[in-house]
């Protein structure tokens, strides 16, 4: 009976050896896989602060832009001084920046002023908007609208494309490049791609098209 017991009980210390080991795996494992979920929930929380910081700045860009060339006389047939001559629509030759001007209503409406000329541009990582008729090859009188210390812009694309209609004969086929009296329409997109500024892996690439309700009359 002795033997017997002996035997039970070395029995018995080995199950407890193999039953801890087991039990430690078990839990090295379930804290590897809730130190990952926790790692993943981490990165997800940075990509939607990432993605809501980025939709913030092209939503303020596309409902200003879309203002461009607003005139509180427009009548669709005459010359808009704000879509003509410096006040017109334009975008650099590396599509970094856009320059436009609207009827902000607060003076002569048949003058273009400082205060009626806005625009977005790329520079040092940030998203600045214009003030002062400030020009695309300068860098003073725009306003930062990005902070670097929480996200970093790595590139601002803004391309136009223009569609025209004769003002007699909207059925005919138009060419802006004709002499003759048209309407041209403007249509903008602007893609953005940005990155956490303390954390380079999450990046995050956004497009916006945006349809300018004024058209340039020539």
């Amino acid at each position: 009976m002795r033997i017997y017991k002996k035997h039970c009980y070395g029995f018995t210390f080995i199950e407890l050896i193999i039953s801890s080991a087991v039990s430690v795996i078990t839990i090295a494992s379930l804290i590897s896989f809730f130190g990952n979920s926790i790692s993943n929930n981490v990165d997800t929380l940075k990509q939607i602060h990432l993605n809501q910081q980025l939709r913030v700045l092209i939503d303020v860009m596309a409902r200003d832009i879309r203002r461009a060339g607003y005139w509180s006389l427009a009548d669709g047939y005459k010359p808009n001084p704000f879509m003509n001559g410096s006040a017109a629509l334009t975008i650099s030759d590396d599509k970094t920046c856009i320059t436009y001007s609207y009827d902000n209503n607060s003076g002569d409406p048949n003058i273009v002023q400082k205060k009626d000329k806005f625009g977005f541009r790329l520079l040092k990582d940030s998203i600045k908007f214009r003030q002062n008729s400030a020009s695309c090859d300068k860098t003073k009188n725009w306003i930062t609208m990005s902070e670097n210390e929480n996200i970093k812009i790595n590139n601002l694309n803004l391309v136009i494309s223009s569609n025209c209609k004769f003002l007699q004969d909207p059925k005919a086929n138009c060419h802006i490049d004709d002499n003759i009296s048209k309407s041209i329409s403007h249509t903008i997109s602007i893609q953005i791609n940005g990155e956490l500024a303390h954390d380079s892996n999450i990046k995050q690439d956004m497009t916006r098209t945006v349809v300018i309700r004024n058209s340039t009359i020539i």
